[in-house]
């Protein structure tokens, strides 16, 4: 059992779609609170992104589509603790994360949300399992469970 956010065509993988979820481009930089930019506006900023071969990463770049070559990425994280504290004490680090991620720190004002222009980071997530799993009551409540709490 697993949630991805990824596309899962594999034919012996059941995938239900469980919620919506939405990427931001966030920074501690006050000035570009809320302001709607280009891309290409952002590439004085030091980018750090998830690893390669995350979701996640893989929608950014792919929906930035040439602009990406722009990009100064300088790190990479798999911690989503370590990225909020480096982009808190960096002005000049910016990243692309999932909304749920950085939401307490977006109402706190710690961090802030930077709107790309012309740019849709939407993503489903995705519930997953071998189709020829045995279902038990534990593993249908828990899939009850997951499904209930993200839709």
């Amino acid at each position: 059992l697993g949630i991805i956010e990824a596309e899962c065509d594999e034919q012996s993988i059941i995938k239900q779609k469980i919620a919506k979820d939405y990427l931001v481009v966030v920074t501690s930089d006050k000035k570009l609170s809320n302001k709607k930019v280009y891309i290409d506006q952002l590439t004085s900023k030091k980018w750090i992104l998830r690893e390669k071969g995350s979701g996640t990463r893989e929608l950014f770049l792919n929906s930035l589509g040439k602009e990406a070559k722009g990009l100064d990425i300088f790190m990479e994280f798999t911690e989503f603790e370590e990225m909020k504290t480096l982009l808190e004490k960096n002005t000049d680090v910016i990243t692309c994360i999932s909304s749920s991620v950085v939401s307490k720190e977006l109402q706190r004002a710690e961090l802030y949300q930077v709107t790309l222009t012309n740019i849709d980071l939407k993503r489903n997530l995705y519930i997953i399992y071998h189709k020829d799993k045995y279902r038990t009551s534990l593993f249908k409540s828990f899939q009850s469970f997951i499904v209930n709490s993200l839709s």
